[in-house]
């Protein structure tokens, strides 16, 4: 049997041509979702599934291979690290807190090594924390 030029390479082709009927409904609200919030459509397919991709806050992704499917989850993905160490520094604090008052309400000496163990540890980790670069 014959195969024309373009069916040769089609047929040797990794990534085949995407097919608009496979998308499912969420991966098409997700990606109108990005859209209307500022996505930029990209040219390129998906060289995993041969999908459409946009480029949301710099970040290219494929909305059926990304495994995110809503603009929060990819917020809380693509969000500054400085937005996440300063979230580990106000968690760390509160445990310190919580931590210095279980200290003197605490009388069993081996459960208080064990408590000043756990604030010498969270005290450098929140000063390692703080001395991070802003971006």
């Amino acid at each position: 049997m014959l195969y024309s030029f373009r069916e040769q390479y089609e047929s040797n082709l990794t990534i085949k041509p995407f097919d608009a009927t496979t998308m499912d409904k969420a991966a098409e609200k997700f990606v109108v979702d990005l859209m209307r919030h500022g996505a930029t459509l990209l040219k390129e397919p998906c060289p995993k599934c041969g999908g459409i991709m946009v480029r949301y806050k710099g970040k290219d992704i494929c909305p059926v291979d990304s495994g995110v499917s809503s603009i929060q989850e990819l917020d809380a993905l693509t969000r500054p690290v400085s937005a996440a160490i300063d979230d580990a520094i106000s968690a760390s604090k509160a445990k310190l807190e919580q931590l210095t008052k279980q200290l003197g309400e605490e009388k069993d000496p081996a459960k208080l090594g064990v408590i000043i163990d756990d604030i010498s540890r969270l005290t450098d980790l929140i000063a390692k924390l703080e001395k991070q670069p802003s971006k």
